[in-house]
Parts: structure tokens; C-alpha cells; sequence
């Protein structure tokens, strides 16, 4: 019911994180470059907090305030997570380079895509690894302009190519980090331009597909 999680969780960590650890615990603890932010930020999730004074839901949207750093106060817990089932219509797309399975990721890309309204659909990208958080982006102008006439007929490779028309602008609005060992920013932007473009075309395709009742 929540593809995108699906895709996103055999990147996290190796086998003996993902039996110990929890969804909660990885988004109290706000790594940039973890994978659950990112999907939790791109389905528009609400976290639930705990505390002396009650709890309180926040969107996921603004959880996240920098690097390991929550809207959780010191005498609060966050106490479970909110993800929105999928809907027909919606298509979802989840990809990240790293420098071996299990590493944090260098980039990362989560994507949303509703056709519900098929000449104009509604496009969401969470970039991670790239900044001190997840980026959030609304992309639905940059797809429906690689779609053309043709719509939901558009091969997704003619989508993939169309796209790489902006990805680069478009990388180089959300890479926000200094190169490390591990990868300069200009190959960071790289990354990101190359699996956004790629993955959006995906998700618009399974969304086009879901809409269609073909999968």
C-alpha cells in the first residue's frame, strides 16, 4: 500500500540495521544522506511527537530542520509515522548512488507522480545526500513540459531524454554541499541530474500504467 517505502528500504544499511533498527528511530535521527526522510518527506508523512505537554503531529515537510537536527525537543520522543496509502493514478520511482551497498548515499532521488488529471500531472522529487536535509522540489512543470502532446503514449526513454532539458539547472538548485572524500559538489550534481530525470520518467510511466489498470 506504501510502494515508495518499499523501494526505499533494501537501500538502508545491511540486513542486521533493517532487523534492528526502526522507521522512527531513522527519522528522529535526521541523517542527510538516510533514505526514510527522503520518502517520508516526498509522501507528505506526519510524524507524531510525545511529550510532558501531549503529542503533536508535524508534516514531515518540516520536521527535518538541518544535518541530524529534528523539531523534537529534548523532553519529547517521536512515537510513529503517518505514510499516505497510494491511490490509482499514482506512480512512484526510488534511486541512489553510493560507494558500496549499504553506504550512506553520495545522491538520492525519491520521486511521486499523480496523473489524476493526465495532461497535467503532479510531480514531487525529494533529493538526499545533497544537502544538510531532504530537498524537496515540486517538478510537475518541468514533467509536463517533457511529456508534449502525446502524453501518457510518450515512450518513458523520450520522457528520460526530454527531461535532460533543465536537469542540470535543476541539479544545481538542489546540490547544496561542499565536496568531500567522497564525491565533489559538480559530481554530486551530476548524480542528481542524471537519476531525477531518469527516475521521474519512471514514476510518470508506473502512474500512467496504474491509472490504466495495467499493473
Amino acid at each position: 500500500r506504501v510502494p515508495l517505502l518499499g523501494m526505499a528500504l533494501p537501500w538502508v544499511g545491511h540486513r542486521e540495521l533493517r532487523s534492528r533498527g526502526t522507521v522512527c528511530g531513522s527519522l528522529a535521527h535526521a541523517d542527510p544522506a538516510a533514505e526514510l526522510p527522503a520518502v517520508a518527506c516526498c509522501l507528505e508523512a506526519t510524524i507524531t511527537v510525545a511529550g510532558p505537554g501531549g503529542e503533536r503531529i508535524v508534516p514531515a515537510s518540516d520536521f527535518f530542520t538541518a544535518a541530524m537536527t529534528t523539531t523534537v525537543k529534548p523532553e519529547e520522543l517521536v512515537t510513529s509515522v503517518h505514510f499516505p496509502f497510494a491511490t490509482k493514478g499514482q506512480g512512484f520511482a526510488f534511486a541512489e548512488i553510493a560507494r558500496r551497498h549499504g553506504d550512506f548515499a553520495l545522491a538520492g532521488v525519491a520521486i511521486r507522480v499523480d496523473v489524476s488529471e493526465p495532461l497535467h500531472p503532479i510531480a514531487r522529487a525529494v533529493c538526499f545526500g545533497v544537502s544538510d536535509k531532504p530537498v524537496v522540489r515540486d517538478v510537475s512543470a518541468w514533467l509536463e513540459s517533457a511529456i508534449g502532446p502525446d502524453g501518457a503514449d510518450t515512450p518513458e526513454t523520450t520522457i528520460s531524454e526530454s527531461l535532460s532539458e533543465g536537469s542540470a539547472d535543476f541539479a544545481a538548485e538542489v546540490v547544496d554541499t561542499v565536496g568531500d572524500v567522497s564525491g565533489s559538489t559538480a559530481y554530486r550534481r551530476r548524480l542528481i541530474s542524471t537519476l531525477t530525470r531518469g527516475e521521474l520518467a519512471r514514476a510518470y510511466t508506473r502512474a500512467t500504467q496504474n491509472q490504466l489498470g495495467t499493473i
